[in-house]
């Protein structure tokens, strides 16, 4: 699955100490946006309320605008649904996603250890 895998490729170090992520129930991700090329999935984005609760794209695909339109799409679903602000979160130490969001115009509000794993999380916000 491209999101385990995305998540095994960025984050060997946390996969290492805590083992592959629960995803969730199969049905968690029926209201997911997906970027496909002819051959293959290449990203997948998630929003739940005001809160884009996932962003994953493929090593291949990354570099080529398939995750800022991904985003593009997420925060147009959070406003279609009421929302002015939008949040989300990354781990700290993935400096290229970190850059990805201020560029897309995203703000640091907060930093905070993993609510159930302890390593360094950054806290997002942009107003829509």
């Amino acid at each position: 699955m491209l999101v385990r895998d995305a998540i095994r490729d960025t984050y060997p170090d946390i996969v290492a100490r805590i083992g592959d992520p629960d995803l969730g129930a199969p049905g968690r991700w029926v209201p997911a946006l997906v970027a496909l090329t002819s051959r293959a999935l290449v990203g997948v984005g998630l929003a739940q309320r005001a809160v884009v609760t996932d962003l994953w794209v493929a090593r291949p695909a990354r570099g080529r605008g398939v995750g800022a339109a991904l985003l593009a799409a997420l925060e147009a679903r959070v406003a279609s649904e009421g929302h002015s602000r939008a949040r989300l979160r990354c781990v700290a130490t993935n400096t290229r996603a970190r850059a990805f969001y201020r560029r897309a115009g995203w703000h640091v509000v907060g930093q905070h250890a993993h609510e159930r794993f302890g390593h360094p999380m950054v806290d997002f916000a942009k107003r829509l």
